[in-house]
């Protein structure tokens, strides 16, 4: 967090995600995008991108919940449990389905998309167990963890309906290589992917 702007209690909609009070930045760089998101209770955060990639990011709190967002900032400790995990196997489980049944109907934007939204579910597993081997949520730099971006299957150009199933497979055996690492793996009914894979694979 690069700045930390307090305001009144109830006042939290007059500054956020409202910014027009935010002072000139010129001397940082040209702004030229803004990303804002809720940080409840009575907080949000706008992350300012300058021109040269750095990028701000500023919390505007109301007074009522500072002392609190101070202690929770200066926790290091891990942000995710083996809930996240649980979560984000529930999210591959649905993208990777979807990918597979807009492929056996030959639907090869949507179905590209949903196969490649599973590497990003790949990785932030990667991230959450980086977390939970290291026992910390801020890393300044390299991990061991970082390796696990290793697992990543490689993705086909111009891919046809059977590279998108080839692909859907490929990430399934990434996440249950990545979870496999921690003691407590999400419940992952792989059987059910492969069963529908084999479907679809007939039909395209």
């Amino acid at each position: 967090m690069d700045a930390l702007v307090v305001v009144p209690d109830g006042a939290l909609a007059s500054f956020w995600p409202e910014r027009t009070w935010l002072p000139p930045l010129d001397q940082l760089g040209e702004s030229v995008a803004y990303k804002h998101w809720p940080f409840p209770p009575h907080s949000g955060v706008t992350q300012v991108l300058l021109d040269d990639g750095r990028h701000l990011d500023i919390m505007v709190i109301e007074e009522q919940s500072v002392n609190d967002r101070l202690k929770l900032l200066a926790d290091l400790r891990p942000v995710v449990n083996n809930e996240s995990l649980a979560h984000i196997a529930n999210e591959i489980l649905f993208d990777a389905m979807g990918a597979v049944g807009r492929s056996a109907r030959g639907e090869r934007l949507l179905a590209t998309q949903l196969a490649l939204k599973l590497m990003d579910h790949c990785l932030a597993a990667a991230l959450a167990v980086r977390e939970l081997e290291t026992g910390t949520c801020v890393h300044p730099g390299p991990t061991v963890q970082d390796s696990l971006a290793d697992l990543l299957p490689a993705v086909p150009a111009s891919p046809r309906p059977a590279d998108v199933l080839a692909l859907v497979a490929a990430a399934m055996d990434c996440f249950e290589r990545i979870v496999g690492r921690t003691d407590h793996a999400p419940p992952f009914p792989r059987v059910a992917i492969d069963r529908l894979i084999a479907r679809a694979a007939g039909q395209t």
